[in-house]
């Protein structure tokens, strides 16, 4: 697939907020670097003919960014630019015949309202098809999560030192421990009641959180997520891991589910989807049961949690690693 990418730069502390909103649009994964980001956006259709310039205060709306601060991560690395790309300041030149108007046209427009509020600059340039996952595997690291756990695709020597080593390998799926919700969650895991559990992982993205689930003993894990490359990857990983037994993926949403009464949920998606399903999460755990939410930042904690009362539960532990959260309810 072709991808257009978005090289934004702004102040490092920036970064990660930048990432959470851009999530709600056509962007299908980040990379942060050492003067901002990089997003990318699949190509399918022709660019839009007058593209923004990506420096602009044109387009303003009062109601442009109000919910759903997402995150969809997953690690791409840099590509040098073609040779015929001519690349200015929000414009690029593309071969004919391919592009996606639409997807662009909102991913610029939403640039343009989020520089309404934020300090940033970007530039955009064509990247055609190529093979993602060779390169995302020359520049993907283990994961060590203190003496706990450790993450490592199939390629990597195995690391020494640990419980339980995971191998992980996430194609176009997210969740590989790299970002701070999934080693937060990760953490989490070493204190939370798995043994023998009932769990439910609420989009599983690898299944590295069900698969951590079942290493620590959890009975039965349903995963689900609505993208179909993360389903297909949960099944590879948990049979890759040795746990399939344990886990039932399913490809979908919370309707797809087909468990009742989980000891524990874990969520690990973004504040919007949160929301809005905390009244069913609620009814699929057995009264006493626990959730861990993270893909929060730090500055919806305080909705999540007041949401979340709302709903019934009630908070037990609240963790931080940079600007995220990783919130632990019991009902």
């Amino acid at each position: 697939m072709d991808y257009i990418k978005y090289t934004i730069t702004c102040a490092p502390e920036l970064a990660e907020i930048l990432i959470a909103y851009l999530g709600e649009g056509a962007f299908d994964s980040f990379q942060e670097t050492e003067t901002g980001l990089d997003a990318y956006l699949p190509v399918s259709t022709p660019l839009p003919s007058s593209p923004p310039t990506g420096r602009g205060a044109s387009l303003h709306d009062d109601n442009s960014i109000t919910e759903n601060e997402t995150i969809k991560l997953a690690e791409r690395i840099e590509q040098s630019k073609p040779q015929n790309l001519k690349t200015t300041s929000g414009q690029a030149s593309l071969p004919p015949g391919g592009g996606d108007g639409g997807g662009a046209d909102t991913a610029e427009s939403l640039l343009q309202q989020l520089q309404q509020q934020f300090p940033f600059r970007w530039t955009k340039e064509f990247l055609p098809a190529q093979n993602w996952n060779e390169i995302w595997e020359s520049n993907f690291q283990p994961v060590i999560v203190e003496d706990f756990c450790a993450v490592r695709a199939d390629f990597h020597a195995p690391v020494p030192g640990v419980e339980h080593e995971l191998v992980i390998n996430p194609k176009m799926a997210f969740g590989t421990g790299h970002h701070e919700t999934t080693w937060m969650c990760l953490r989490a895991l070493r204190s939370l009641p798995c043994r023998g559990a009932h769990l439910l992982d609420f989009g599983c993205g690898t299944g590295v959180l069900a698969i951590l689930a079942a290493r620590l003993g959890a009975a039965e894990v349903e995963a689900v997520d609505i993208e179909a490359e993360s389903y297909r990857n949960t099944l590879e990983n948990s049979a890759n891991n040795g746990v399939a037994q344990q886990i039932t993926a399913r490809h979908g949403t919370l309707d797809a589910v087909r468990g009742t009464a989980f000891d524990g949920i874990l969520a690990n998606i973004n504040r919007h989807i949160i929301l809005e399903a905390l009244p069913r999460l609620k009814d699929l755990l057995k009264p006493g049961g626990w959730l861990l939410v993270s893909g929060i930042l730090e500055q919806d904690g305080d909705l999540v949690t007041q949401s979340a009362a709302g709903a019934g539960f009630t908070l037990q532990n609240r963790e931080q690693r940079g600007n995220w959260l990783c919130l632990r309810f019991a009902c």
